[in-house]
């Protein structure tokens, strides 16, 4: 069985968010999987969070903070990654009709940045100025500016499969991650952005995984999901 798509995906050299391991993988050129090259290597390091206690506990019930916490979230947050601004509100179930699938094409559209051009945001810091953004929701603009590569994992379930089908270890090395505030287990796993020169972009797997590089965002953690309102909130603080 193949996972198509997966074809070719090219060697990834991520360096996890908090300096403390290597997830290294590579699928071959043929059209059915072969025996894959692959490598995680895990190297201790002391062990400290990521995000510092109070900033980590407000982010964990942004749904009950007011508007003007959450942006602080943003604005701590900004001093780590490049943040960029984000359309504001919420999918409605009666503009929807009650559409399940409709409440999902509004919110999709809900995430996405206001500023046309966001893209350089990957590659150079945006300057954080609260005015600019809306209270319901952040991204983070993956890339060099923001000196990470995530993992945006849609379906877990299915990721480990494909791990497991190539021949791949599933535990994946300790690293600062978000769960979404979406619907199911959705989670943002973040890694070091290779600093070898080389231009790193998006790469996708249709209903399974995402890896975001140069020209990608996520939505940060603390942000509000546009349908189900819940907080994007913190899994591990590493």
């Amino acid at each position: 069985m193949a996972f198509p798509g997966l074809v070719g995906f090219p060697l990834w050299g991520l360096r996890a968010a908090n300096r403390c391991a290597t997830f290294t993988c590579h699928f071959g050129e043929a059209q059915s999987f072969p025996e894959p090259s692959h490598g995680i290597t895990h190297k201790q390091w002391l062990r400290m969070s990521f995000i510092q206690d109070d900033i980590y506990q407000m982010i964990q019930r942004s749904d009950k903070l007011k508007d003007d916490d959450r942006l602080s979230i943003f604005e701590y947050l900004s001093q780590k990654f490049s943040l960029i601004p984000l359309r504001g509100g919420f999918a409605s179930p009666i503009e929807a009709c009650g559409d399940p699938d409709e409440m999902k094409r509004m919110a999709k559209k809900l995430k996405k940045p206001i500023e046309n051009g966001w893209q350089k945001w990957c590659e150079t810091i945006r300057s954080f100025n609260r005015q600019d953004f809306k209270a319901d929701r952040a991204g983070i603009a993956c890339g060099p500016a923001s000196g990470v590569l995530v993992l945006d994992v849609d379906y877990i379930d299915k990721f480990w499969k494909v791990l497991k089908f190539n021949g791949i270890d599933p535990m994946l090395p300790p690293t600062f991650a978000v769960k979404s505030g979406g619907r199911g287990d959705r989670y943002h796993y973040y890694f070091r952005y290779p600093n070898d020169g080389k231009k790193y972009s998006c790469r996708s797997k249709a209903k399974c995984f995402d890896v975001r590089g140069t020209g990608g965002q996520v939505i940060c953690p603390g942000s509000l999901h546009p349908e189900t309102q819940k907080p994007y909130v913190i899994a591990t603080n590493e």
